[in-house]
């Protein structure tokens, strides 16, 4: 019993106590859960996070009222705790009341953001169609942009190939403004002399006439002595025929060893007989030396026509036999204009020098400038490609073929062991018949005298585009150089080489075999044996040991003042031209490109 006599609460008593609280927790709890629920509905999870809540809430409480001591007494304590605790029960009540009025006032203000969210969730959906239309037209306009983009890069390139262009006319505007300048200087010069040579004429022909005066005063006494021996002849039959008459009375005597000069009182002249002088021992071994050195320059003569006219004498010597055996065979190719040609003429469009090495399968091209200033022997200093042409007009052994190789042997200091010329249309025969050749153009040209032109990049080209490639050289720029233009000669050739590898060994027998029937220009002293000989050989033979060499960095251009020859040609550093021929010497000793910068690198 407790000291205030009130009875001990029984602990079943304090466990329902315990309960009763909690209960009346559990549904203040649940009524305030409610109204939140209905006006802020939560998600699945915050519900059972709620629940879970409450459960924890009432056995904390049932476990606090199990646990109080057993000698704590209630007595009217508890009355009073349960009438604080019905108080709590009201206000509890008038707060639930109080959050129910809350939250119909939350209800209130809610609707109106219910349809307030409801048309923004229309404006969202019409918002999103309008985001998939605009995002439709964006991927048109990105397209668009893409094309337009495409577009100006391709501008861009036609742009700088027009600028390249641009450049390239520029440089040769200039070439040829220097060029009119020098042409002015040359013409004043020919003024000049045309001046003097003018003032030369005026005096022979004032010379001319005062001959021509003495040549009619001359032409007088000549008509004077004519008229005066006419009748001295007259004088001269009429005295024989006095003699005749038998009027020898009238003769006057006169010595026979004396010139008769008959005059007009002389009487009948009648000549003695005179002795014939007979020649003497020295006139007789000149007649006979004459006759002598007639007969032998008859036969020389006869010899010389027979030589010229013969087959061996119009024939060039073939060595490759003398080539293979000393491991080197030295061809020389060169192309001329052939009957297509505008001009028809006989020089040499394109010379190059290709070197053949059977022991290590390497070659060499070297592309001889057209305008090299060299010595042809008896026919003295002239441009390399006029070589042909005056083989041809002067009968030379081996006619024009034979000059051009013994020029380019002497100056090089090697044996040209066969030759090949190939006029225009047997080129455009050889490339078609192979397909076509496929080359990369480095730079973009333009030929203002052809109006054609290459853009850069590769080109698949017929025999006629090949030939025009390997040709152009009016051109505004670098590629108008005459350098260039060679080894654009010697990318064709290479072309060549690699479709020849692409085909069989049939079809390249073939095209060998009507090598010689491509043209009545074209000609070789090649064999058809020795053709297929260095096919076998070479027809395999990598880039890589194929070395090409152009001669602009060991030779200069320099203006030519010879009246029949104007204009720029190319000459060695040294008159002696050891540069050539130490390059030639030297060609399989070494792999690298002999070129200037500016050039086609083949090594690429």
């Amino acid at each position: 019993m407790p000291e205030d006599g009130s009875p001990r609460p029984r602990p079943m008593r304090r466990l329902l106590l315990a309960m009763a609280r909690a209960v009346i927790l559990l549904i203040l709890i649940t009524g305030i859960y409610g109204a939140l629920t209905i006006a802020l509905p939560r998600p699945p999870a915050a519900n059972r996070a709620v629940a879970a809540l409450v459960i924890g809430v009432i056995i904390f409480e049932t476990l606090r009222a199990t646990r109080r001591p057993a000698s704590s007494a209630i007595g009217t304590g508890n009355e009073s705790r349960i009438a604080a605790l019905s108080d709590a029960v009201e206000k509890a009540r008038t707060s639930a009341a109080d959050q129910a009025q809350e939250i119909q006032r939350l209800r209130e203000q809610i609707e109106p953001e219910r349809a307030r969210a409801s048309s923004i969730e229309g404006r969202l959906a019409s918002t999103q169609q309008e985001l998939e239309a605009i995002r439709a037209e964006r991927a048109n306009l990105q397209k668009l942009v893409a094309d337009y983009e495409n577009d100006l890069v391709r501008s861009r390139e036609s742009a700088r190939a027009l600028e390249g262009l641009l450049a390239s006319a520029q440089g040769e505007l200039e070439a040829v403004r220097a060029e009119r300048a020098d042409l002015q200087n040359l013409v004043a010069g020919h003024e000049n002399d045309l001046e003097r040579e003018r003032e030369r004429a005026s005096s022979l022909e004032g010379r001319l006439a005062s001959a021509l005066q003495e040549l009619e005063g001359l032409r007088g006494e000549r008509l004077k002595l004519e008229k005066l021996a006419t009748d001295h002849e007259n004088d001269h039959r009429d005295a024989i025929a006095a003699r005749d008459a038998g009027r020898a009375e009238l003769t006057p005597a006169i010595s026979f060893d004396r010139v008769f000069r008959p005059t007009r009182y002389s009487g009948p002249y009648r000549p003695g007989p005179r002795e014939v002088p007979k020649p003497t021992k020295g006139q007789s071994a000149i007649e006979y030396v004459l006759f002598g050195v007639f007969g032998v320059l008859f036969l020389l003569a006869a010899i010389a026509l027979y030589a010229m006219y013969s087959p061996k004498h119009r024939l060039v010597p073939n060595l490759v036999a003398q080539g293979l055996e000393a491991d080197r065979v030295n061809i020389l190719v060169f192309g001329i204009g052939g009957s297509g040609h505008p001009t028809q003429d006989q020089l040499a469009d394109s010379i190059v020098l290709i070197s053949l090495k059977p022991s290590t399968k390497q070659a060499a091209i070297v592309s001889i400038p057209r305008d090299l200033w060299v010595r042809m022997g008896r026919f003295g200093t002239h441009r390399i490609n006029y070589a042909n042409q005056a083989g041809e007009m002067s009968g030379y052994p081996g006619e024009g073929a034979g000059l051009l190789c013994d020029t380019v042997s002497r100056t090089f200091n090697q044996p040209i062991h066969a030759f090949v010329r190939v006029d225009f249309a047997a080129f455009e025969k050889i490339v078609d018949q192979i397909g076509g050749v496929d080359v990369f153009c480095e730079r973009s040209f333009y030929d203002f005298l052809f109006k054609d032109g290459f853009v850069r990049g590769w080109h698949h080209l017929d025999g006629k585009r090949a030939l025009a490639y390997a040709r152009y050289r009016y051109v505004i720029g670098p590629e108008g150089d005459n350098f260039a233009r060679e080894l654009r000669q010697q990318q064709v050739i290479s072309a060549v080489r690699d479709k020849l590898q692409k085909t069989s060994p049939q079809t390249a027998f073939r095209l060998i075999q009507a090598a010689s029937t491509l043209s009545s220009s074209s000609e070789t002293n090649l064999t058809t044996t020795q053709m297929i000989q260095l096919y076998r050989m070479f027809h395999d033979i990598p880039q890589s040991q194929v070395r090409h060499v152009s001669l602009k960095p060991v030779t200069e251009l320099f203006n030519v003042t010879r009246l029949a020859e104007p204009g720029i040609a190319v000459r060695t550093r040294t008159d002696d031209g050891r540069e050539l021929q130490g390059l030639e010497a030297n060609i399989f000793r070494s792999e690298r490109e002999i070129r200037t910068p500016d050039q086609i690198d083949f090594s690429r």
